[in-house]
């Protein structure tokens, strides 16, 4: 799987993402945002899933996919390997 490009964004919107309601997945990492955004076919399992706003934390700061995760491809993410 490739990675999908993400965007650095502040801790604020890092928080206030992760406050709007319960993720869908959570992570020491990261999390995805409690409603899904589209479903399409998963790109790990190759199935047709939900997926959803992605956001991971690491070393570099806070960030925020720009296409939805489902949770097999949050899951599979490296945080450490995400820039800007």
């Amino acid at each position: 799987m490739t990675t999908p490009a993400w965007k650095k964004v502040d801790a604020g919107r890092y928080a206030d993402m992760l406050d709007i309601m319960p993720p869908a997945v959570h992570r020491a990492h990261g999390f995805l945002v409690g409603e899904p955004w589209t479903h399409r076919t998963c790109r790990v399992t190759g199935e047709f899933r939900a997926a959803y706003a992605a956001f991971i934390r690491n070393r570099s700061g806070h960030f925020e996919c720009l296409e939805p995760m489902t949770p097999a491809e949050f899951t599979a993410v490296n945080p450490d390997t995400i820039t800007a």
